[in-house]
Parts: C-alpha cells; sequence; structure tokens
C-alpha cells in the first residue's frame, strides 16, 4: 500500500532471514487481487449509491501501457472518496444521548488513461435509477466532470482552492486581499462552529445561509466591482483569482442549498497524498495489470483503514477464507468484523 518495490521488500527479508523472492511476492498480491476482486467490485456499486463523491487525480507512470484511448498521452491515478450515507444521530441504548455517526466511508483507486471525470463516469454506471442526486465535490477543473452522467450529480466546487488562489497573492496586493481572506475566514468560522455543536442536515445549512451566505456574497460583490470598473487587469494574478470565483461562484457556495454538502475536498486530496507517496517508493507500474492489482489492494487496504479495522488480518482472511460464492456484502470492510465473530460464535 506505500509502494514499496518487491525487489527492495525482498531484500530487506533477506536481511531478516525471511527471504521471499520478488516474483513470489508479485505471485502472492496478484492472487490476493484475483481473489478480492469481486470485494472491489461492489464496493464500487455501494459508492455509485452514497450521498457524496469526493474526487482527484494525479500523474502516475506505466511503462507497458495499452492505450485505448485515442490521442490521450497522460497516465493518471484517480482517486474517489464515497460516503454511503449523510451525517447521521444514532441512540446507542435506550435512554441515552444519541451520538452523531457517519456514513460508511469508501476509498477507491483507479489508474491509466482515464482522467477523473471518465473514473466517476465508470462508478455511477452502477448507481441505482431514482435514487437522489450525488454530491459531487472536487476542485473546478473541467476534467473532474463527468460526461455520460453529469445529471446524476449535483455539482459542487472546493472553497479551499478558490481561496488558495487569494492567500497566494497576499503579499502582492495588500489593500484587497486581506479583506477577501478575513470573510473566507469567517465563513470556515462557522463550519468549525457547526462541527463543534454537531449540527447537521437543516440545522446546518440554516446556519451557513443566515451567516456564511452574506460573507461570500460580499466576496462576490468586491470580485465583480474591481473586473468591472477596471480597478484589477484580469490577466493579472489577482484578476484571474477574482474570475475564478466569479465563473464557479454557484458550485462554490453548494453548501448554502444542499443538506451535509462539504466546503471543501480536502479528504479527497489527503487520500491522493498517500498515493503520491506510493508513486515516489515504486516509481511506476509495470503493466496494466499491475496498475490493477495495486489499485484493488490499495481501495480494500485504506477503506478498511477508515473503518477502523485490521488490515492485516482482513487481507489475511480474503486470501485464505473468502468463498466466490458467499455474499460478498458479509466481505466489505465495516461489515467483515461482525460477520467473522458470528462465524466463530457459530463454529464454537
Amino acid at each position: 500500500m506505500m509502494g514499496f518495490p518487491h525487489y527492495s521488500l525482498s531484500l530487506l527479508q533477506s536481511i531478516l532471514k525471511k527471504s521471499l523472492s520478488c516474483s513470489t511476492l508479485f505471485n502472492m498480491a496478484e492472487d490476493f487481487a484475483n481473489k478480492s476482486q469481486r470485494i472491489f467490485d461492489r464496493l464500487k456499486e455501494v459508492a455509485s449509491n452514497s450521498y457524496y463523491f469526493g474526487i482527484d487525480d494525479t500523474r502516475m507512470k506505466i511503462l507497458f501501457h495499452n492505450n485505448q484511448i485515442k490521442n490521450r498521452i497522460g497516465i493518471r491515478t484517480s482517486a474517489l472518496v464515497a460516503e454511503d450515507k449523510a451525517p447521521y444521530f444514532e441512540k446507542v441504548k435506550e435512554g441515552e444521548e444519541a451520538l452523531l455517526k457517519k456514513g460508511n466511508k469508501i476509498c477507491l483507486f483507479q489508474t491509466g488513461s482515464q482522467i477523473a471525470g471518465e473514473f466517476c463516469d465508470d462508478i455511477l454506471e452502477h448507481k441505482n435509477k431514482g435514487t437522489p442526486k450525488i454530491i459531487l465535490m472536487s476542485d473546478a477543473l473541467s476534467a473532474n466532470n463527468p460526461k455520460e452522467n453529469y445529471n446524476l450529480c449535483e455539482r459542487a466546487s472546493c472553497l479551499v482552492h478558490a481561496r488558495r488562489n487569494f492567500y497566494s497573492i497576499k503579499d502582492f496586493y495588500k489593500e484587497i486581499v486581506p479583506d477577501i481572506l478575513n470573510l473566507f475566514s469567517f465563513v470556515f468560522n462557522v463550519e468549525k462552529e457547526c462541527k463543534l455543536n454537531e449540527l447537521i442536515g437543516e440545522e446546518r445549512l440554516k446556519k451557513h445561509q443566515d451567516l456564511s451566505a452574506k460573507a461570500l456574497v460580499k466576496i462576490y460583490l468586491i470580485c465583480r466591482t474591481h473586473l468591472k470598473e477596471g480597478k484589477v487587469e484580469p490577466k493579472s494574478s489577482i484578476g484571474k483569482a477574482m474570475s475564478y470565483f466569479l465563473k464557479h461562484f454557484k458550485s462554490l457556495v453548494c453548501f448554502l442549498r444542499l443538506l451535509d454538502c462539504p466546503l471543501e475536498n480536502n479528504e479527497t486530496e489527503r487520500l491522493l497524498k498517500r498515493m503520491i507517496k506510493h508513486r515516489k517508493n515504486s516509481m511506476f507500474y509495470k503493466t496494466d495489470v499491475g496498475a490493477l492489482i495495486g489499485d484493488i489492494i490499495m481501495s480494500l487496504g485504506f477503506t478498511a483503514w477508515e473503518a477502523g479495522i485490521d488490515s492485516k488480518s482482513y487481507f489475511e482472511d480474503i486470501y485464505l477464507n473468502f468463498d466466490k460464492s458467499e455474499d460478498v456484502n458479509n466481505w466489505l470492510p465495516w461489515n467483515w468484523l461482525k460477520y467473522r465473530s458470528n462465524q466463530l460464535l457459530n463454529t464454537n
């Protein structure tokens, strides 16, 4: 999961007197991926019917890549984070105070010629008819937009990206930018207060509508006035930052009209950092098959990690005991621990 090359791992094991050849390590990884393919596919199906997507991508390298997309040169790894349901309150025991819970989190990776929006299209192919639209969160780059299934999404853009455009030039435009940054800070402080007070649903939405909306409208008016009156050059760095905010204003303020819509895409970007660490360690995949094996292992591993279970025990159990005739839902990370406990009780 951290991109430790098989040759390096084999060398490390030989130092520890527990040597396995790099070819044996790959065969074991391939065998595991083949066994867990159904679980990986089921995670995609569950993700397609979630309430929220966060998506982003980064460059990757495959030495012997079979490119099936015409005029597409680059190779990307797309990362997708999905939550299968919105935050909710649950009573553990009758009479006790309800605890704030979140949906099951799913982490998916795909490496190849496809860009993030096309990966999103593939996931949405599994979406059940008649289910609510998914909140799709990313930066405002058009490559992150699904083409075939865009109508199944409510497009939201990351407010942190819009703020970052201004923050990077704060030392050069000290008369304008500090005021804009203070307004952004106010919005994020409102969100922080919502989290501290465990506000969700209508309560959170109303608080942002009452407080954050005014700050965002002020930023909008500042940007529009400065560009319209020629106070800033449209092609300058501050002009581009203002144009970005105005152009994507509707998707940047999605959290003012959609229940439990996040403000930013930080969670997906943190997941993508793990893929970047993988890339820096391993440098490349050799073939498309190797990339698929890596995607399956990383997707299951990080989904298990988000579910709070022991990934090592989970992987061992899949490798040794997963029967393809079984109900695959029992082997989803958040169901696995309870399923195995019941199996042990029945055995005893």
